[in-house]
């Protein structure tokens, strides 16, 4: 069985046209097919998400999404993306389960307490110097062919 997808030709985005729209609407069809319990969706923040959000509510979930980044969870390093946390329609309990996953992942929130800057190596480390002075030498030889 397919999922029947919105036919707003020619828009870009999720849900419209392109690959990532063809790669949303491939895990519909997975959803629709195999009816997962619980279906986690990591995404870049710019994805359509409310619209993603509507289609899998339409199948039968409960869902919602939120943002998180790295650096909140012990990692030196920003990379903010979106998460989608969907659960299968049917028992009572399970209705509120979208909405306690992300306060759960908010109660995980610690920021790291190292900067990235203290587990990367100083410029003039002998194994630096000589990383780049090997690459500088294949640089040179392959500009010579």
């Amino acid at each position: 069985q397919t999922h029947s997808k919105p036919s707003r030709q020619g828009t870009e985005g999720v849900g419209y046209l392109g690959e990532s729209g063809l790669t949303f609407f491939a895990l519909v069809d997975y959803i629709v097919n195999h009816k997962p319990t619980i279906v986690v969706v990591e995404n870049v923040c710019s994805a359509k998400w409310n619209m993603m959000c509507e289609e899998i509510r339409r199948v039968g979930y409960h869902v919602q999404w939120t943002r998180l980044d790295t650096k909140r969870y012990y990692i030196p390093h920003t990379r903010e993306r979106g998460y989608l946390f969907a659960v299968l329609q049917g028992a009572p309990a399970r209705s509120g389960m979208p909405q306690k996953w992300i306060e759960s992942m908010r109660e995980l929130e610690r920021p790291a307490s190292t900067s990235l800057e203290a587990f990367l190596l100083p410029i003039d480390d002998p194994r630096i110097v000589k990383v780049r002075a090997n690459l500088e030498a294949r640089l040179t030889t392959s500009t010579r062919s």
